[in-house]
């Protein structure tokens, strides 16, 4: 582009967009919640090493790993190279345990789902126009803080069991 020149506005909004969507990941819960998390709270790591919601490590028995051990108890023959299983998890301390928020794929069936990309993006939006505006009113209640956008409530917890997410959305009822 020519010194001087600006991008047109359509660009510069969908750029901004596809940051908010490399930078931040929208993701459905078991319990159904939905949470905005920094993308880089999952990260690749051993199935193994990851926690359950008691804060017990999964293990290689339970994670599907290949390790002397699993052949041993397999009758296998033990060829000495271990595999693990890697999955992309959110490790976080929730005031009690360290607890792993596992996203799910064909191999691993958590209840933990992101969420289709237009879906994350018209999210993103919202929060961030909801964040972003110097007239937000935000709604403090004992340990959170709300603040409503256009279509959805973010939640923003101070309690440590939540942790591993920014915040946590309900659609607006309108």
């Amino acid at each position: 582009m020519p010194k001087g020149k600006k991008k047109p506005a359509f660009k510069q909004a969908k750029e901004g967009f596809m940051t908010l969507l490399k930078n931040y990941i929208v993701v459905e819960l078991r319990n159904g919640d939905k949470a905005i998390a920094k993308r880089s709270a999952f990260a690749e790591c051993n199935f193994c090493e990851c926690f359950d919601d008691y804060g017990n490590k999964i293990g290689c028995n339970v994670a599907g790993c290949w390790t002397e051990e699993t052949a041993r108890d397999l009758g296998e023959e033990w060829d000495g190279q271990e595999e693990h299983t890697k999955v992309l998890a959110n490790t976080y301390w929730d005031g009690s345990n360290w607890r792993s928020d596992v996203l799910e794929d064909d191999y691993h069936p958590t209840g933990i789902v992101e969420l289709p990309e237009e879906e994350q993006l018209e999210i993103l939006q919202d929060w961030q126009k909801a964040t972003d505006c110097a007239n937000s009113v935000w709604i403090e209640k004992g340990g959170v803080k709300t603040i409503k956008g256009e279509k959805y409530s973010y939640t923003y917890s101070l309690y440590s069991r939540d942790a591993g997410y920014i915040c946590y959305l309900e659609a607006e009822l309108n």
